[in-house]
């Protein structure tokens, strides 16, 4: 069973291992490919956070104030769920979008793939992520695309109750 870890470890995690270059030396036809934002739907279909994307995005359970989890889900799930409080992070490198597993209890799904713990793998908008048994959609927002929704802001994470019933949870190819 994985160990959880704490915020000091994560943290010294995600930065030990992401030696690369810095996204301001990306050519500017990559940088400008990369999303502004990022939009994750959660399961009801109709309340969806919306975050910077910034170069390290951690998604989890805020436990206190100064946790540095930028996609907070603790007001979205329960126990059952078996999200951890550091579960996965998200990363630019080299003009990609990358996920990867923070060793959670409960492990990190891509589109139906168990992803290895601290392991990068490419994640596209549209994909499907299952944090435990919650499963959310990611969308990618570039910088032409607009919300469109009455939105209630939070901190750095906006979170958007869509009157659009019709929305497609399906992963992208």
């Amino acid at each position: 069973m994985a160990q959880p870890l704490d915020k000091e470890r994560t943290l010294y995690m995600l930065k030990r291992t992401n030696r690369l270059p810095a996204l301001d030396r990306l050519p500017d036809a990559v940088r400008a490919a990369l999303p502004v934002r990022l939009r994750f739907m959660l399961p009801d279909r109709k309340t969806v956070l919306e975050v910077p994307a910034d170069d390290h995005l951690i998604v989890g359970r805020r436990t206190a104030e100064e946790s540095p989890v930028q996609v907070d889900l603790s007001g979205h799930v329960h126990a059952l769920h078996g999200v951890s409080r550091y579960h996965c992070a998200i990363t630019t490198i080299h003009g990609n979008v990358m996920i990867q597993d923070l060793d959670s209890t409960n492990g990190t799904v891509l589109n139906d793939r168990m992803l290895n713990p601290l392991q990068r793998y490419v994640l596209r908008s549209g994909d499907l992520i299952t944090l435990g048994k919650f499963t959310m959609q990611v969308m990618f927002v570039h910088k032409e695309d607009s919300l469109g929704d009455t939105s209630e802001i939070s901190g750095d994470t906006e979170e958007t109750t869509s009157n659009n019933s019709s929305s497609n949870l399906t992963a992208g190819v």
